[in-house]
């Protein structure tokens, strides 16, 4: 199985940049690989299976790769963006989302290891722009994965990961937070 998804963040020159992800499953020696920086890419490998692990999903035994397209050009500032849409893109590739696709889907945000889910509030004329030169360049609708009401295509990640326990996704705006979800367990 294959799947792909893009993400994006907010670049220096205030417009929208995308970076491309994609994966596959094999039936080769188990495990999860994801290719990019390698120190924060390990670290990135260890949560994403610590958090499934604590979740109890019943992953299929086989082996994950995770590519970040051009990682060596992007900033040390920019990778935390990329946790949600990494877990996510794993999870869609181990058949643990109801989601068939991600192919034509933009997500990102960051995860921590107590399953706290933080997505940017996108700048919405800006995202519209962006999916919209996305559109015209691959011929699809790209659809928008956040916890937001958009007056664009969207899908909520709520219902995406309503089958994971104890996730709880929380908005943020320029790293103040904006609480969208109660956790639970505030600190």
């Amino acid at each position: 199985m294959n799947s792909s998804l893009f993400s994006y963040y907010l670049g220096p020159n205030g417009q929208y940049q995308l970076v491309s992800l994609f994966g596959y499953r094999s039936n080769s020696v188990p495990g999860l690989n994801i290719l990019g920086p390698t120190n924060w890419c390990r670290s990135l490998r260890e949560k994403i299976i610590y958090l499934s692990r604590t979740r109890k999903l019943a992953l299929p035994l086989n082996k994950y790769v995770l590519v970040i397209e051009d990682y060596e050009q992007l900033d040390a500032e920019v990778l935390p963006n990329l946790e949600l849409p990494l877990m996510i893109l794993y999870w869609n590739l181990a058949g643990i989302l109801p989601l068939y696709s991600l192919d034509d889907c933009l997500l990102s945000g960051q995860v921590s290891s107590h399953g706290e889910i933080k997505i940017p509030i996108p700048n919405l004329g800006e995202l519209q722009n962006l999916t919209s030169k996305m559109d015209s360049r691959w011929g699809k609708t790209h659809k928008i994965l956040t916890s937001c009401q958009l007056s664009m295509p969207s899908i909520d990640i709520n219902k995406v990961i309503e089958g994971v326990p104890d996730l709880c996704v929380r908005e943020i705006n320029n790293l103040t937070m904006i609480e969208n979800k109660y956790c639970g367990n505030e600190l």
